[in-house]
């Protein structure tokens, strides 16, 4: 296996770069925050682009992959994020739709190491 110093090395540089995202959106459904996937991109997007990484996520299968991409040609990617529960729903491509986003947002911020505060899952496992 060779080695990817190019992108290895961005990477690291890159992440010391990144904030972790701010909370911004309203969860209706919890009376939360939370931050949204334009807010992920935010915390990111600067740092990966000074060091010359790109992010692609595409649908490969049932998942959601997520690779980082340097300008040397060197990639990373992720195993990918199941995409589920969309198959029942009342309006399965909206569900699909909500089920990507999910999956962009938990891939991208998975797969650079951020960490912002998570008032949705928090919520679901407190007593009402």
């Amino acid at each position: 296996m060779t080695a990817k110093t190019g992108i290895h090395a961005a990477f690291v540089k890159a992440q010391a770069e990144m904030t972790n995202p701010k909370k911004g959106a309203d969860n209706p459904f919890f009376h939360s925050k939370y931050a949204d996937l334009t807010q992920c991109w935010q915390a990111c997007k600067a740092a990966l682009a000074e060091n010359n990484v790109g992010v692609m996520q595409g649908i490969h299968g049932d998942r959601l992959m997520t690779t980082l991409i340097h300008s040397s040609g060197e990639t990373l990617n992720d195993e990918g994020v199941p995409l589920c529960g969309y198959a029942n729903a009342k309006n399965p491509m909206q569900a699909m739709g909500a089920a990507i986003t999910y999956a962009r947002r938990y891939g991208l911020c998975a797969m650079l190491g951020m960490a912002p505060e998570d008032d949705d899952g928090n919520s679901l496992t407190q007593d009402n």
